[in-house]
């Protein structure tokens, strides 16, 4: 099963690429975690020149490579997860995002008003979705985010940051929490 998911105002929130048969469940997590949709560090991501210019079409497209930042004996450890327990729980976030819009509606409006840091890779889908750059870059996250004291845009990162820059991500960490 392919699927977009969206958010209420219309907006792309994920794209969820899995099957229906378990024997399949080791390639559908090293495709939908190890090389796609700017999720990871592989080939044919949206940033990727081979999918460059392809926008989500490039997630379909894209060859199942594992990420260099994901190990075999990782994703063999995902895979057999999902064995046991199926894709039902992280589906069911998406599933659900209607419900959060419905949950965190008495917030809408409401300021961040800690001091933040903000670090995102640079082929993130929620990054590349349109109108994001925009809103982060051009003062609008910063009347929402009134302490924002930085954007961070890594360079050839995907979603997971986390996991592809872990030195770099802890450094980011570290010199932000010094100031206090």
């Amino acid at each position: 099963m392919s699927g977009i998911v969206s958010g209420k105002d219309g907006s792309v929130t994920c794209v969820i690429v899995c099957v229906e048969l378990l024997e399949c469940v080791s390639g559908c997590v090293q495709r939908d975690v190890g090389s796609v949709g700017g999720l990871g560090g592989g080939r044919g991501q949206v940033g990727d020149r081979a999918g460059r210019g392809k926008g989500l079409d490039a997630i379909l497209d894209a060859p199942a490579t594992l990420s260099s930042w994901l190990s075999e004996e990782e994703l063999d450890y995902y895979a057999s997860k999902f064995e046991k327990t199926g894709f039902t729980g992280p589906i069911n976030y998406y599933r659900a995002l209607p419900l959060d819009w419905e949950l965190t509606a008495p917030w809408t409006g409401a300021e961040v008003k800690v001091q933040t840091k903000f670090i995102v890779g640079e082929f993130d889908l929620v990054y590349l979705t349109p109108g994001a750059k925009e809103y982060i870059h051009n003062g609008e996250f910063k009347k929402d985010v009134p302490l924002l004291e930085e954007v961070v845009v890594l360079e050839g990162a995907g979603h997971f940051v986390n996991q592809e820059r872990l030195d770099e991500i802890n450094q980011h960490i570290y010199d932000f929490i010094q100031k206090f």
